[in-house]
């Protein structure tokens, strides 16, 4: 692990509009926050790498319908999804395109009517570096009370 993954280095998001928190490693940059507030974007410090966090409301949607809809999406985009546990609460996928990896996690919250997510994007060349940071990443993935949960 690189001194910039170690486990001392990383720091903590909130969303103040969604109530979730996550942890984000030091070797991302500073949180680019999205003009509507539902999360924020961070890049690594050499650009290798992106890390998406935000909430959304599920609307008519369900959890399930949810990941279908963003699996669909993803292998529109060439990804070949290859995991995708889909649990009451919370689903995850990850893929490859080309040679880069993609792992996504969404997690459920204001019983069911959010819900919550990270995406991280990387080089499959780093991906034993990055397995540690996406086990982190998956279990700090927390729900909490947001200004949008009613």
């Amino acid at each position: 692990v690189t001194p910039a993954f170690a486990e001392a280095a990383w720091r903590h998001y909130e969303s103040a509009r969604f109530g979730f928190s996550i942890d984000v490693p030091a070797g991302f940059g500073a949180a680019q926050e999205s003009a509507n507030g539902d999360g924020a974007t961070f890049n690594s410090a050499d650009g290798t790498a992106q890390l998406l966090v935000w909430g959304s409301r599920l609307l008519d949607s369900t959890l399930k319908q949810d990941s279908a809809f963003r699996i669909g999406e993803e292998k529109k985009d060439g990804w070949r999804i290859s995991y995708a546990p889909l649990k009451r609460s919370w689903y995850a996928y990850s893929g490859t395109r080309e040679d880069r990896i993609v792992y996504t996690k969404a997690v459920s919250a204001c019983g069911g009517d959010l819900a919550l997510y990270f995406r991280i994007e990387y080089p499959k060349s780093e991906k034993t570096q990055y397995d540690a940071m996406v086990t982190r990443l998956s279990k700090s993935l927390k729900a909490g009370k947001g200004s949008d949960c009613p």
